[in-house]
């Protein structure tokens, strides 16, 4: 099992969707792969827009955040992909002593927190011990 990633970018928080598929496809084969299913929801989305209001220009929305959901569909029905779910991440913040609280107290998370109160239930006070 093989497993990618799909979504976008912008100034703001934005999804991404974790994916896997048993066949293995290379960045530049997974990147083709996907662009093309944008452009065919973007195409297909124009197709139907000129059949329903019979003009010839419409504005649709161009971008990638509004494609790329059904780009995902396409994924899943046609090229044998599939959801993957992670159930649970451990990215404690990273620069912070993990002995000392107040070492970058404002940028300290719970999974950081939850190491050095680990870590200091087993060992002296920082100040009673020079270094691991």
């Amino acid at each position: 099992m093989y497993i990618y990633e799909i979504g976008y970018w912008s100034m703001e928080e934005c999804p991404v969707h974790t994916l896997c598929c048993e066949k293995q496809y290379s960045k530049e084969q997974f990147d083709e792969l996907v662009s093309d299913c944008i452009i065919r929801v973007f195409k297909q989305r124009s197709e139907d827009a000129l059949k329903k209001y019979r003009i010839e220009e419409i504005y649709l929305e161009d971008s990638v955040d509004y494609l790329y959901s059904d780009a995902i569909d396409i994924l899943t029905k046609e090229f044998g992909f599939k959801s993957f779910e992670i159930h649970a991440k451990f990215i404690p913040f990273g620069w912070a002593s993990i002995r000392d609280k107040s070492s970058w107290k404002n940028e300290r998370d719970e999974q950081l927190n939850l190491i050095t109160d680990k870590l200091t239930k087993k060992m002296p006070p920082e100040s009673e011990h020079n270094s691991l």
